[in-house]
Formats: structure tokens, C-alpha cells, sequence
């Protein structure tokens, strides 16, 4: 199958499983709150910006990386370019943009609830089996882009003198 007939499948599958059906079921959990249609339309767009966000770190996994998001077929290069010279996991941060635009979107504690604990177990396992799984498939290459970038929030830029 076609390198970018896979990561487009696999990336249906992983968000539509993470940021669609898992959503609409915790949805369920709990009524919804009162918030204004503000609230709502920027919970819209925070979800529009992190679809974007993650679909362009799917597409840099497969022309960069030569690879797909899934394990079974993860990159063979070590992305660093776009949002990966950033942070080094965008894609989570794209999905839990999504998840939190979604509990936003729809007034549901429920989804911010899964959003919470996504973003916890997702966090838990980037460091215990994906960074030391890069390590060890990228060796000192990993190794200097992990002390150049940070794991989640951005630097600030340096001040020129």
C-alpha cells in the first residue's frame, strides 16, 4: 500500500477513534453546561486549529520522515522541521487542541474530563516507551534534537544582542 494512502487510513482511524468517537461518548457522561455561543465558536476554531496542526504533522511524517504515525510504520528519519522544531510531540498537542475545542464546542465536562486524561496517559507513555523507543532508533541524532527542543511548551525566543 501507497505510503500516503497508509498514513491517510491510519490517521482517519487514530482521530477518528481519539477526537470523534471516544469524545461523543464521554459527551454522554455528564449534561452539558450553560456556556455562551462565544464560548462555543472559539471552542470551534481551537478544534479547527488542532486538526490543522495534527493533520500537518501526519503529512511531515510522511514527506520527512518517509513514515506513518502508526508504530507499525513509523518514520524512518527524525522529523525536525515545521512544529517538530518547536516541541517534539505537536501531534499531541494538535489532538488535545481538538479535545479541548470539542469539550468548549459542545459544554461538556465530560469531554474536557477524557481531554484531561488523554493528555495525562498520552504524556505518561511519550516518556516512558516513545522517547526511549526514538532514542534508541535515532541514537545521538535523537539525543541532540531532545536537548534543542523542548517536550511540550514551546521557549521563548532568544533576544538578539
Amino acid at each position: 500500500m501507497n505510503l500516503k494512502v497508509k498514513s491517510v487510513a491510519t490517521g482517519i482511524v487514530f482521530l477518528g477513534l481519539i477526537a470523534v468517537a471516544l469524545p461523543y461518548l464521554a459527551s454522554r457522561w455528564l449534561p452539558a453546561l450553560a456556556l455562551p455561543p462565544a464560548a462555543r465558536a472559539a471552542g470551534v476554531a481551537l478544534a479547527l486549529a488542532g486538526l490543522g496542526l495534527a493533520l500537518r504533522c501526519i503529512a511531515l511524517f510522511v514527506r520527512v520522515g518517509g513514515g506513518t504515525q502508526s508504530p507499525k510504520d513509523p518514520p524512518k528519519r527524525l522529523v525536525r522541521v515545521g512544529p517538530y522544531a518547536v516541541v517534539r510531540n505537536p501531534m499531541l498537542t494538535g489532538v488535545a487542541l481538538v479535545l479541548a475545542g470539542e469539550a468548549l464546542a459542545l459544554a461538556s465536562p465530560g469531554v474536557a474530563a477524557y481531554a484531561a486524561a488523554f493528555v495525562v496517559v498520552a504524556s505518561v507513555l511519550m516518556v516512558a516507551v516513545e522517547e526511549p523507543a526514538l532514542a534508541r532508533r535515532f541514537g545521538s541524532e535523537y539525543e541532540a534534537y531532545r536537548r534543542e527542543v523542548p517536550r511540550r511548551l514551546p521557549r521563548p525566543p532568544r533576544r538578539s544582542r
